[in-house]
């Protein structure tokens, strides 16, 4: 799902407690390593961000996509060193070329 920053406060504060904007929020819908979950991607957020890092709006939004995907996969990003296994993994997907269907 793509909202704003008002909608993304309201869903971090309901399910996570936690009364503040944020960038992405992933919401496993079963126990395990798995895919199936749901995302929520604060476009205000990628918007500022992507001016901030230097980059395109798709871009940043991508980057909070994989990060949320990977965040269903059972990454964490808790400590230093899980934050830079998780940036490495981000760089790696960021960098594959979409496949075209024809």
């Amino acid at each position: 799902m793509f909202v704003g920053s008002r909608k993304i406060r309201g869903i971090n504060k309901r399910f996570l407690g936690h009364d503040e904007v944020t960038d992405v929020l992933s919401f496993p819908l079963q126990d395990g390593i798995g895919f199936d979950g749901e995302l929520y991607i604060n476009l205000d957020r990628a918007k500022a961000q992507a001016k901030v890092y230097g980059v395109r709006f798709t871009e940043e939004t991508r980057r909070l996509l994989i990060h949320g995907t990977l965040h269903l996969a059972g990454y964490a990003d808790g400590t230093r060193r899980e934050r830079a296994m998780m940036t490495d993994r981000e760089e790696y997907y960021l960098r594959k070329k979409p496949r075209t269907t024809r």
